[in-house]
């Protein structure tokens, strides 16, 4: 997964909008063209009949045809009508998923700890924000490459795969003092909070990283 797929939005407006313009200009053409074949007929009846000199089944005729052109365009109106109704709805829905969206992804990256879920089944990693990436050291892409196994010293990863076993049973969710493993090479401390989730019906683990690098060097120099 990269970040460009994961951070895709929904971008239905300029397909809805010419899905309106083509069902506009087809309604419009329609009725155009029925209107056009009936006022046609007319004319034609009406020179056939002034060619015989009838006029009394004409004029009996007339209504109909009057009628007819405006349940035609009546149905037309009534057609584009429901369908400007639908679409403004889905522009809504669109528009607040959006909205949504754009408040989630600030909150998510602004927040100063750092944040990322992981794929219960595989250990890869599915999503992280600014603040992990910044305390790894690795850009959000890189990031998304990578899984449990590569942010901890090797020493280290079979006791936090248990961790994060429990944690995705709800055995635990809080864990400190965990090892962190910078793509520099250099190791930091941090608390963990996880809580297990869904992503896209796979059984994930959404993480909250505190670095305790300021508190582990003030309990030291307290002792």
């Amino acid at each position: 997964m990269t970040a460009k797929s994961e951070t895709k939005s929904l971008r239905l407006r300029p397909p809805i909008r010419a899905q309106k313009d083509l069902v506009l200009a087809i309604l419009s053409t329609t009725a155009v063209i029925i209107v056009g074949q009936l006022s046609g007929l007319f004319e034609f009846i009406h020179s056939y009949y002034l060619d015989v000199g009838g006029h009394h089944e004409l004029d009996m005729l007339f209504p109909a045809i009057i009628i007819t052109e405006l349940a035609v365009l009546w149905y037309a109106k009534r057609r584009y009508d429901d369908f400007r109704k639908e679409l403004l709805s889905r522009q809504q829905v669109t528009d607040a998923l959006n909205r949504s969206e754009r408040m989630l992804r600030a909150i998510f990256d602004g927040a100063m700890d750092g944040i990322m879920a992981v794929d219960a089944q595989t250990g890869k990693f599915v999503t992280a924000n600014v603040g992990i990436c910044r305390m790894l050291g690795y850009r959000r892409d890189e990031m998304l490459e990578l899984g449990v196994k590569d942010i901890h010293p090797a020493d280290d990863v079979p006791w936090v795969m248990e961790v994060l076993k429990q944690e995705i049973n709800s055995e635990i969710s809080l864990v400190s003092d965990i090892p962190m493993l910078r793509r520099d090479g250099s190791v930091f401390y941090a608390d963990i909070n996880t809580t297990p989730i869904e992503l896209d019906g796979r059984v994930c683990a959404i993480g909250v990283f505190r670095d305790i690098t300021y508190r582990k060097q003030a309990e030291q120099a307290l002792r």
